[in-house]
């Protein structure tokens, strides 16, 4: 028998399971409305925070401290990086990092203990919420367009367009990754709704990360190398003919005179992005970058501005915040969890990350819902040493050896030979 996988958990269809997966669904659907400001904890968060250690057994959350300790260190150093400065600084400000850090391990640990208990349930209901929620999110959305509620930029039920983005490309890829590429047709509604909404929001990153979930789907959902050049080259001209096209431009959907698609690719700033995004206080305050400095006390690095922004993006808050350790510990943590998954399935980590590349993203809880069921899929994989060659290799010198030698002669001594006809005998 081949050895147990040392995170593989005894599945059933208990009815224990069935409600806590029915939860995981609940808050992936109620987590698209938002109530208070954005990157503050919603209502759904304070839901699955008090019923998660109701629904993930202690062996789940053990087992997954022992495997992914990248996970655990980085979260255990963005505490001590912030402890530290609140203790220097004496500014409030670091406490909040911390709990969103802990909310976001806890996250992880729900999404992988639930789906190890019962993956093919949790499969098949996650992606029915999914479903649910993105037709629920494009009726909004398109609700909002129609009746005129947002002039350029839609935010459905969030409380920014980047919300929105961000929502679209992270629930597509995990829907596309649980469909393992074999989307049903009428699974095809739900990505035209996700593309809907992310036009809708006009974020250029949002549409980036979208432009390349659809590619890498092509890719694998496709067999032949004709089929995928051919959906590669059509979903270009697509995106081509939707961004570049005038008469998008005076649609309803996209507002009077101009699409908000082709305004925010042609916007100009008079600040350029590497400033706008705060990217040069990685350069300029340099120094931080060794052990970190935190993520609070903005105004310690842009005094003289009106608005004390943070950087946008994953990357450059890890590094600049966290330093070279936090930003190692980080790159780690995502190095595991692509070398578990089969590429066909890892890749669809892409878009998230690429969204990250011009955008904070580590504060946004459904990323590290994603990695937690990217984290169960890669562990369900079977261990790359089996013991079934061991074993035939064992059978093989016992056939071969003394006593089935003797056996073998016994038997031929006792098995009367045939003598060969004489000569001349009919």
């Amino acid at each position: 028998m081949a050895p147990q996988s040392p995170l593989a958990i005894p599945q059933g269809d208990t009815r224990a399971n069935q409600i806590a997966v029915w939860i995981v669904a609940a808050y992936l659907f109620a987590k698209m409305f938002y109530i208070s400001k954005g990157g503050s904890a919603q209502p759904a968060d304070a839901m699955l925070c008090a019923l998660a250690f109701f629904i993930v057994p202690p062996k789940s959350m053990l087992e997954l401290f022992k495997a992914e300790a990248a996970l655990v260190a980085l979260v255990v150093w963005i505490a001590l990086v912030n402890l530290f400065w609140f203790m220097t600084t004496d500014d409030k400000s670091f406490l909040p990092s911390i709990l969103y850090y802990v909310f976001n391990l806890l996250i992880v640990i729900t999404f992988f203990g639930v789906r190890n208990r019962n993956p093919a349930l949790f499969d098949r209901v996650i992606c029915n919420a999914i479903i649910l929620a993105v037709a629920v999110e494009t009726a909004v959305v398109l609700y909002q367009r129609l009746s005129g509620v947002s002039a350029l930029r839609t935010v459905g039920t969030f409380k920014n367009p980047n919300q929105l983005a961000y929502w679209g490309v992270v629930m597509l890829s995990l829907f596309v990754m649980l469909r393992r590429n074999r989307l049903r047709r009428s699974d095809l509604l739900v990505i035209g709704g996700g593309i809907f909404c992310e036009f809708a929001s006009a974020s250029r990153a949002g549409l980036a990360a979208l432009f390349a979930l659809l590619v890498v789907w092509l890719y694998f959902a496709l067999e032949t190398g004709r089929k995928r050049i051919i959906a590669c080259l059509s979903a270009v001209a697509l995106g081509a003919l939707l961004t570049l096209s005038p008469a998008m431009e005076g649609g309803v959907a996209y507002g009077a005179g101009e699409s908000a698609v082709g305004t925010r690719l042609n916007e100009d700033t008079e600040v350029s992005q590497f400033d706008e995004r705060q990217y040069n206080r990685i350069i300029d305050f340099y120094e931080y970058t060794i052990f970190g400095a935190g993520e609070g006390y903005l105004s310690r690095f842009n005094a003289d501005s009106e608005f004390k922004l943070e950087i946008h993006s994953s990357f450059g808050t890890m590094l600049f915040s966290y330093g070279i350790p936090g930003f190692a510990l980080f790159m780690l943590l995502l190095f595991g969890v692509f070398r578990r998954l089969p590429i066909s399935l890892g890749v669809y980590l892409v878009p998230s990350l690429l969204y990250g590349v011009t955008h904070q993203g580590l504060r946004f809880t459904l990323f590290w819902a994603f990695i937690g069921a990217a984290i169960s899929i890669g562990r369900e994989r079977k261990p790359a040493t089996e013991a079934r060659p061991i074993i035939r290799l064992h059978k093989q010198h016992q056939t071969r050896g003394p006593d089935h030698l003797r056996a073998l002669a016994s038997t031929r001594m006792s098995t009367p030979r045939s003598r060969p006809p004489a000569r001349g005998a009919p």
